[in-house]
């Protein structure tokens, strides 16, 4: 199976849910219709739509509104990604240049803000409370995250207990929404909401764990610097498992990290952040943190998968216990 076969599998539901995300994000506007164009013709995988709509599969039928959540879902996710990208000062996503690049900040911020008004929008038009309120602590949690994520990097001192926080907030927090509002939808009893919840947490954890996997992995066909997390003052766990299997140099290393996150930007400063940035790449490889995020990794694709054995094994069933295996084994 591969990543285009669930997309075969749930075309008739994809093509309801595009149309309704087309329709949802479209203006009058020229100039925002044409960077709109934009966004949905460079558009990713859609995971968490595909998660959304599997999700109310697995638990009953899907119903008019159970596109909305889909479309919802990946209004969210591109918002924040734009948001994102001005944080990161990022010029390329996806191998195509950003909102930011190819504009300006402020009109990337702006967009951003557009589409998460039209999640608002459809949020408030057409569904009940609950699922209104999904979202919205999907998206508190996601913020919160992100700024933890900031706070523990200007001391250098982020836990591996910081780090599941900081996960499980800014990219688990709307695959648990996507999934939970998806069953939450037809009518899933207590324990089926549960379920997908607890499967969402741990493939959303999954998901980031590889990520950041990838980022010190220059074997892999990535299309980015191995260590750009860290120049984005993100200690992340391939990192932290170096330096628990090393703690003589923990010290060290910390320092090191530490000094990129409160160096100028300037150009001088910018050039020594990339040599400090190769030596803790360098020290990562020769302390095993990929082998202990990869392990990491393993127990959580695990955890995944057993949260859905409560599921009688349908066809959905087999597709997330196989979107598990993907998502732990991407090289994009």
């Amino acid at each position: 199976m591969q990543l285009e076969d669930v997309k075969a599998y749930l075309m008739p539901e994809y093509t309801i849910y595009r149309q309704i995300l087309e329709k949802a994000v479209s203006s009058e506007e020229e100039s925002l219709e044409r960077i709109n164009r934009y966004i949905l013709s460079n558009n990713g995988k859609e995971i968490r739509p595909i998660l959304s709509l599997l999700s109310g599969k697995l638990c009953g039928t899907l119903l008019p509104l159970s596109y909305d959540i889909a479309a919802i879902s990946e209004i969210i996710h591109t918002a924040t990604l734009i948001h994102d990208d001005v944080a990161d000062n990022a010029n390329t996503r996806r191998n195509a240049p950003t909102i930011r690049s190819l504009f300006s900040p402020s009109v990337a911020v702006l967009m951003g803000d557009f589409w998460l008004s039209r999640a608002l929008h459809l949020l408030s038009s057409n569904l009940e409370s609950r699922i209104v309120q999904i979202f919205t602590k999907a998206v508190e949690r996601m913020s919160e995250g992100e700024i933890i994520q900031i706070n523990r990097a200007e001391t250098a001192l982020t836990t591996q207990e910081d780090y599941f926080d900081i996960i499980e907030r800014k990219t688990s927090a709307l695959f648990i929404a996507s999934m939970k509002s998806g069953a939450y939808v037809v009518k899933a009893s207590d324990s089926q909401i549960d379920a997908i919840a607890s499967f969402a947490t741990h493939l959303g954890n999954a998901f980031q764990i590889r990520d950041d996997i990838m980022d010190y992995s220059p074997h892999l066909k990535t299309g980015k610097t191995s260590g750009l997390d860290l120049l984005e003052k993100k200690i992340t766990l391939p990192l932290i498992g170096a330096m628990k299997n090393c703690p003589n140099r923990e010290e060290y290393v910390r320092g090191l990290v530490h000094q990129i996150v409160i160096n100028p930007s300037c150009e001088e400063e910018i050039n020594r952040n990339k040599a400090i940035q190769k030596e803790v790449v360098e020290f990562v490889a020769q302390n095993d943190g990929y082998q202990y995020a990869r392990k990491i990794l393993t127990q959580e694709s695990h955890r995944a998968k057993e949260s859905l054995n409560c599921f009688n094994n349908k066809k959905e069933k087999e597709i997330l216990n196989f979107l598990v295996d993907y998502m732990a084994d991407r090289e994009v």
